[in-house]
C-alpha cells in the first residue's frame, strides 16, 4: 500500500500479530527524493509529508487488518 501512496514501497518489514493488536515494521521506504531532502537537511518536511498521506491512507490499512484478522480494529 505504501507503494501505491509515495511510488515506492519498503525493503524491509515485520509484522507481529497477538492477541490485542497487529504491528507493522517497515523499513527503507523513503523514495530517491525524500532521501535527498534528508541528506539536505529537510527531514521535517519528508515527515510531514509522510504524516500526511497516513489519514488518506487509513480506510484501506484499517480495511485491511480487519479483513487478515477477522475482528474489528478499535484504535489507529
Amino acid at each position: 500500500m505504501l507503494h501505491d501512496y509515495t511510488g515506492r514501497g519498503p525493503t524491509r518489514s515485520r509484522t507481529t500479530i497477538n492477541d490485542d493488536s497487529v504491528m507493522v515494521l517497515v523499513g527503507d521506504t523513503l523514495t530517491r527524493g525524500e532521501r535527498r531532502l534528508v541528506e539536505t537537511g529537510r527531514e521535517e518536511q519528508v515527515l510531514s509529508l509522510r504524516h500526511a498521506f497516513q489519514p488518506a491512507m487509513r480506510d484501506e490499512l484499517v480495511e485491511v487488518v480487519e479483513r487478515t484478522t477477522e475482528r474489528r480494529v478499535t484504535a489507529s
